[in-house]
């Protein structure tokens, strides 16, 4: 096995890459659970906003901010209104899998490769943060986006420079550092625990819709900086929604960064 061709790397213990990568599959592993008990938490009030009708006095009581915040980003994201509750037990039972996946992967479960290896073996405008293939249990990781510095620092003797506005980003410049294995983009946990739980989505439900389309398709997506309240334009449908990685993977961020106090980004 090696990073620099397709077999990829299992991440190295010697210095922090396994460390950095355990944290931020913790934090997937956080977000994919917020995500499945928030709808869980919804279920019964859809069911009785479903079937009965004000004035009736068991819908009196309002739902919690957090329960608000759930039925405003099912509207966002995956474009549901008043939701029927088998759709929200839908979501649940994805998010259920999705969460149990997570729970069972460790070093194991990980290839490194290089940043040439992660373009070369996904498809034009495909995901090169990390990628799956088809067939296998494997998550690869761009070393790129996950080897060396941790978000925490830099590489010993690792020189940080503003780095150029990359694709997608939003024309905001990041930090990147430079060591003797190359440039490393040093992105936080939570966005390396979202770029875990997205591709964990592809090994449990396949789910590369109309984003990822449009993607390779050569269309300006901005996946990053759009703002919670804002949801993917090329998603207009439920159908179209469930069909694409990068909702549930939104979706379950901005329950995260929601709960811990995090701003929208």
């Amino acid at each position: 096995m090696a990073r620099n061709d397709s077999s990829g790397e299992t991440p190295l213990t010697g210095g922090d890459e396994w460390r950095e990568i355990q944290l931020a599959l913790q934090i997937a592993q956080v977000m994919a659970r917020m995500a499945k008990d928030g709808l869980d938490s919804i279920r019964q009030p859809q069911i009785r906003q479903h079937v009965l009708r004000p004035p009736d006095p068991r819908l009196g009581r309002p739902l919690s901010p957090q329960q608000t915040n759930i039925e405003s980003l099912l509207t966002t994201y995956f474009k549901l209104r008043m939701p029927d509750p088998l759709e929200v037990m839908n979501l649940q039972d994805a998010f259920h899998r999705i969460h149990q996946r997570l729970l069972g992967m460790g070093r194991e479960s990980f290839r490194m490769v290089s940043h040439q290896v992660a373009n070369d073996s996904s498809e034009p405008g495909g995901d090169t943060f990390g990628y799956v293939i088809t067939g296998q249990n494997l998550i690869y990781l761009n070393e790129t986006y996950f080897g060396g510095a941790s978000p925490g620092g830099s590489t010993p003797g690792a020189t940080n420079i503003n780095s150029a506005t990359t694709p997608g980003s939003g024309g905001r410049r990041g930090i990147v550092s430079v060591d003797p294995a190359g440039i490393r983009l040093v992105h936080s946990r939570e966005k390396r625990a979202s770029v875990i739980l997205h591709e964990t989505v592809h090994l449990c439900c396949g789910a590369a819709g109309a984003i990822h389309r449009a993607l390779r398709a050569g269309e300006d997506v901005d996946t990053e900086t759009i703002s919670c309240r804002t949801g993917f334009p090329q998603i207009s449908s439920y159908r179209a929604a469930i069909g694409d990685a990068y909702v549930y993977a939104r979706f379950a961020r901005c329950i995260y960064r929601s709960r811990s106090g995090r701003r929208n980004p």
